[in-house]
């Protein structure tokens, strides 16, 4: 859809910024769409503070890993996560969720509701399709949706998607009004394309915080550019975490952040 499968690209000087000396390509490419996207959607777009009770669809995702990290340095109590699986349930606890919750076996909405009666603050979403209405009911007054994706509407017969759609286009802004919550949309590719400015404010404050030692990256994958295709397959079969990295002009290992970081750490002792 953004021409990202290439082996070339063109960007303005404004909206990149030099890899660190002890940075691998994988490394530098697991933070322009992840981090910048996380933070834009978190402080830009979503006015977090410390004290913004936080629901994040997808936890477990590159974007999502990143939003959890970015919560967690800012300092917020309540970061709720949602995933489809409990290793990734796991997963999310350990990286700093501390209201993990199965989208399949529960119902993300009423445990929401259950645990926050008062409402939540900053929501994530890129789902899209009928929770765009779960998650504004879900607000507390001065709260905000983030609209990211529509993840909901890929890759399922056109004809069941048609009461999704119609949800997304039905929001009531006199609502919104009333409730004091607002719905948000973020096109990092539209950011980037025309305010490139802004797109290099996203990733120097993101790298100011990789500087101190806030933030770390996560590549769960790495394939050769020749195995674009499994890559495209796992991302849609939701069997990856954090970052899936296609390299180009050298081998690459199928090897999970974890598998490396155990080998690194075998080589040390």
């Amino acid at each position: 859809m953004f021409g990202g499968y290439a082996e070339y690209a063109i960007a303005p000087l404004e909206g990149v910024l030099p890899l660190p000396d002890d940075w691998t390509f994988e490394m530098g490419a697991s933070i322009p769409v992840q981090f910048a996207t996380a933070w834009h959607c978190l402080f830009e777009t979503g006015a977090l503070r410390k004290s913004s009770r936080v629901l994040l669809h997808a936890a477990a995702g590159g974007v999502g890993q990143a939003a959890i990290q970015l919560c967690r340095s800012a300092g917020c109590e309540v970061v709720i996560g949602t995933c489809g699986s409990p290793q990734k349930m796991e997963l999310i606890g350990e990286k700093g969720v501390t209201h993990p919750i199965n989208y399949r076996t529960e119902d993300y909405a009423a445990r929401v509701q259950e645990m926050f009666p008062e409402g939540i603050d900053v929501i994530l979403n890129s789902l899209g399709g009928d929770t765009i209405k779960k998650d504004l009911a879900l607000l507390r007054p001065g709260g905000r949706v983030v609209a990211f994706g529509a993840a909901q509407l890929s890759g399922a017969p056109w004809y069941s998607l048609i009461g999704k759609v119609i949800s997304m286009l039905t929001v009531n802004a006199i609502d919104l009004l009333m409730t004091s919550s607002a719905i948000c949309g973020v096109n990092m590719k539209r950011i980037g394309d025309s305010r490139p400015d802004l797109l290099k404010h996203d990733l120097e404050s993101v790298m100011a915080l990789f500087n101190k030692g806030d933030l770390t990256t996560h590549v769960s994958l790495s394939l050769p550019w020749e195995e674009v295709g499994e890559a495209q397959r796992k991302m849609e079969q939701r069997e990856t975490t954090g970052k899936v990295v296609l390299v180009i002009g050298e081998a690459a290992h199928k090897e999970t952040a974890s598998e490396a970081e155990e080998g690194a750490a075998e080589e040390a002792g």
